[in-house]
């Protein structure tokens, strides 16, 4: 379809997604050197733009991998994360790898010793989670950071290492001076802890600024607790949005932890709706998809290479190329508006009109169908808005403009009651949209209310 430049629209009869097996890794030499040049080019965790010596390539398609293409790019992670050079090389690569490595490897495959191999992976795995948490003074969102992987990520994978996860993040005993700098307490020798007291701040809004590890996210569980027993309000006026599903049950349990003496809830209090912003876009639009010219039984597209061949495809119908296809995904990822006339402005417009001829929208399309609905149906506005007395906000720096409209949107009748934590020297995570720009603006809106704490 692509090489004919011609668009056939019986091949966007329905959306599907074709499962292609792929050979393991092993059966793959000659494509290695390809797929590392590939990962280091596309991998946020190369933010250093950092090369690799021919020699270390070559000693990494020798390994006798087991498994899959996975396997290589954890490799590549280790030494992205260990190396201080701006080129990685073999010594980068850990001895205990390169000794399993088969010498005579094109007449042998079978024969690697593949559970050496597996336990060598486990061991490198140890290594680098162990120096980053080292780094890190023992943190885990530090050093989830470090690694740019999920806190839930990162405690995963040390839990499966035979480690305690959170338990190995230094407690309040651990500290060494405290000082008192505005609603933070700054732990000189591992990280701050914020001041409980923030929780109880009222009216707002309220903008709640630390660094990662603080206990911000711990403050939204205190809110909570602090709204239901003290305040009286009823939990059906409580809405918590997370950045993640993982974040979201995260929550459900601390709230309901009878070992949690401080943010237990018994469960008649406990507000039902702790949820993903997308996941409350989501259900606003199955609530009102005749209004937005959506059949009842739409699907949402999620797959990321799905996308990426509709963008492409989309720029080919709008006469441009993988280039400005590339731009326009990227624009309506950070929840902007192209500028009208613009190759970004007709691609997108191809773009979503290929999903909406299938009854489909996408992971975007959550949010930006939803604020749509929420702008131009104020008695919908008002409906949600009555269950967002009180808006708390977790990870407000990772938001993009888009998702800041739908926050505003929600509380626009309930200001008072916005509770936000956000930590602004980490506002950069790309894959989603966040931008410095958008959460520095959105600041402002914060800073006309006296409850403004950092």
């Amino acid at each position: 379809m692509v090489r004919e430049r011609v668009f056939r629209e019986d091949l966007y009869h329905r959306i599907c997604t074709v499962e292609i097996p792929i050979p393991p890794l092993k059966e793959r030499i000659e494509d290695i050197p390809l797929l590392i040049n590939h990962y280091l080019t596309v991998s946020p965790k190369n933010r250093a733009r950092k090369k690799i010596s021919a020699e270390a390539r070559g000693a990494l398609a020798a390994m006798p991998w087991p498994g899959n293409v996975r396997q290589l790019f954890n490799v590549l992670d280790g030494m992205l994360c260990m190396a201080d050079r701006p080129e990685l090389t073999v010594e980068d690569i850990p001895q205990h790898l390169l000794h399993q490595s088969v010498s005579d490897r094109a007449d042998d495959v079978e024969s690697a010793p593949l559970g050496d191999f597996s336990d060598a992976m486990g061991r490198y795995e140890r290594h680098w989670i162990e120096r980053a948490l080292r780094e890190a003074h023992g943190n885990i969102v530090q050093a989830s950071r470090l690694l740019n992987i999920s806190r839930d990520a990162l405690n995963y994978r040390m839990k499966r290492l035979g480690w305690g996860g959170e338990r190995a993040m230094p407690t309040n005993k651990d500290s060494a001076t405290l000082e008192d700098h505005g609603g933070l307490h700054v732990n000189q020798q591992t990280a701050p802890i914020v001041d409980p007291r923030v929780c109880e701040r009222y009216p707002g809004p309220v903008l709640l600024l630390a660094g990662p590890g603080t206990g911000k996210t711990h403050q939204l569980a205190f809110r909570i607790k602090h709204l239901v027993e003290t305040k009286g309000v009823q939990p059906e006026f409580i809405t918590v949005i997370t950045f993640t599903k993982e974040a979201a049950e995260n929550m459900r349990r601390r709230i309901s932890d009878e070992e949690r003496k401080e943010v237990f809830i018994v469960a008649e209090k406990r507000p039902t709706r702790i949820m993903t912003m997308h996941s409350l876009g989501l259900e606003i639009i199955r609530a009102s998809h005749e209004v937005l010219g959506l059949p009842a039984d739409f699907e949402v597209a999620t797959t990321s290479t799905l996308r990426r061949l509709l963008f492409s495809d989309a720029a080919l119908i709008a006469g441009h190329g993988d280039a400005e296809a590339t731009e326009a995904d990227r624009v309506r990822q950070e929840g902007r508006t192209p500028q009208p006339g613009t190759a970004a402005h007709q691609i997108v417009l191809q773009y979503e009109s290929i999903l909406r001829a299938n009854s489909t929208i996408d992971y975007d399309d959550q949010i930006l169908l939803a604020c749509q609905v929420l702008e131009k149906f104020p008695d919908i506005r008002n409906k949600y808005g009555s269950h967002a007395h009180h808006l708390l906000v977790d990870e407000y720096q990772d938001i993009n403009s888009a998702q800041q409209a739908f926050i505003r949107l929600l509380s626009m009748n309930h200001a008072a009651g916005l509770f936000v934590v956000g930590d602004d020297d980490q506002a950069s995570i790309a894959f989603v949209g966040g931008r410095q720009p958008t959460f520095d603006n959105s600041k402002s809106h914060f800073r006309a209310s006296p409850k403004y704490a950092v």
